[in-house]
């Protein structure tokens, strides 16, 4: 959870030059959550969803890490309070973040149990949807059903498995029949699976290597496509071995799910190994692969500042080596303080790095402005004709960077009528 001396911090940066860069992970704009209710912590969706200062929080933390697509388990909540949860989906929206319902019961892969789940898809999806306006709406359905975690799968040989394997497969074919004769046949459908379903010779009992890929292949024909969770799995070698075939063969989009558990003796010793293995499976695949982290209640919870000074330990030990800056000051004094350095995504120890106006030209649209920007974080242009008196202006809407530099257009200016205006770049989040 942000600290208050973080939001006032946020608040001052509309009226800093903060000066960026590089940033220090590759970020990319492709990210997703797993956002669990967990009641018990303060970082769960029952906590933060409902509560104005604790989603914004929330949302400040999705865009400085580039997560895009958020699953969220929100329990009974899109039939109870309804309000709520349109509301926090438009904030999603408005922040370019998908919103996708999480849903999650292994034991939905009977038949006997497919009318509670189909209910749930009713309540908690269909209905609310249909009354919700655009942004309000579920972008779509994200199942974390996992039939590997039922107590008989403990005791299954390799048929039974495979029997569970198949039971799954039509389950999810029941699930698109569901959604297509209920008016929402243009529902999108991922869904998570483990990153060993597809050995030959391992737990499950493929026949062959054909009838593995035929169930596969059925699959991506049902669902739009899958995370494999690869949670257990600390080093990019054993990641990169174990989704490899998903991501030749399945022909439905293939992500990745990393698990934020950090303690010395669990998969990450500190938040700076994880980012590290995120930033280096989205340099090997790009954009065509991307990154989950399981889940937003154990990834904030690593967002942790025992000096209390604004500056979360991840980030100070990356930069500093130490833990002895206080957030207020400017490390590299290039006129942005250490706190906004953090909040901006920059490199605090490059003096060089500076969010400026690049150039600006003039045509018949108006004046073309350009700045240095890095890829989504969220600016904004503003403009004084008299730097001595008056207030800055705001040129349009905030702006979402898709590149390296960020590009705007004054065609409100009279060029016959104004001989100079000044213009300045102003940091989001």
């Amino acid at each position: 959870m942000l600290s208050s001396m973080n939001m006032k911090i946020i608040s001052l940066i509309f009226n800093l030059f903060v000066l960026l860069h590089s940033i220090v992970y590759a970020i990319s704009a492709q990210r997703g959550t797993w956002f669990w209710s967990d009641v018990n912590n303060q970082n769960g969706s029952e906590s933060v969803v409902g509560d104005d200062t604790r989603e914004n929080e929330t949302i400040i933390i999705f865009r400085q890490f580039g997560i895009s697509n958020v699953y969220g388990s929100y329990k009974n909540r899109p039939v109870s309070e309804p309000a709520i949860i349109k509301n926090w989906n438009k904030k999603l929206q408005l922040n370019n973040i998908n919103s996708y319902l999480l849903l999650s019961d292994n034991n939905w892969i009977f038949t006997e149990n497919h009318s509670s789940l189909f209910q749930k898809i009713q309540d908690r999806f269909i209905d609310f949807n249909t009354q919700a306006e655009s942004e309000e709406k579920f972008v779509g359905i994200h199942f974390d059903v996992e039939p590997q975690g039922l107590d008989s799968w403990k005791t299954s040989d390799s048929s039974l498995k495979k029997d569970y394997l198949n039971k799954l497969l039509f389950m999810f074919s029941e699930v698109r029949r569901y959604l297509d004769t209920h008016n929402a046949q243009n529902t999108s459908i991922y869904a998570d699976l483990p990153v060993w379903f597809d050995n030959i010779g391992g737990s499950i009992a493929w026949d062959s290597a054909l009838e593995r890929d035929e169930w596969y292949d059925s699959l991506s024909v049902k669902i739009n496509g899958i995370t494999l969770m690869a949670f257990e799995r600390s080093t990019f070698s054993s990641v990169e071995n174990g989704v490899k075939w998903e991501v030749s063969n399945f022909k439905s989009p293939v992500r990745l799910g990393l698990n934020a558990n950090i303690e010395s003796n669990s998969t990450w010793i500190d938040l700076n190994v994880l980012l590290n293995m995120a930033d280096q499976l989205e340099h090997k695949y790009g954009e065509n692969v991307g990154i989950d982290i399981q889940s937003f209640s154990l990834f904030a919870g690593n967002l942790v500042d025992n000096d209390q000074d604004s500056l979360p330990d991840y980030w100070e030990n990356l930069n500093f080596g130490n833990l002895g800056r206080d957030g207020s000051l400017d490390y590299n004094h290039d006129g942005s303080i250490d706190v906004a350095e953090f909040l901006a995504g920059t490199d605090p120890k490059n003096s060089s790095s500076v969010l400026s106006i690049i150039d600006n030209t003039s045509s018949g649209e108006g004046i073309t402005i350009n700045w240095n920007a890095v890829k989504g974080k969220r600016y904004r242009i503003q403009y004084i004709d008299d730097i001595s008196k008056g207030d800055w202006q705001n040129l349009s809407g905030d702006i979402d960077a898709l590149d390296s530099v960020g590009t705007e257009i004054d065609s409100s200016i009279d060029t016959a009528l104004v001989k100079k205006r000044f213009y300045r770049a102003i940091l989001i989040h």
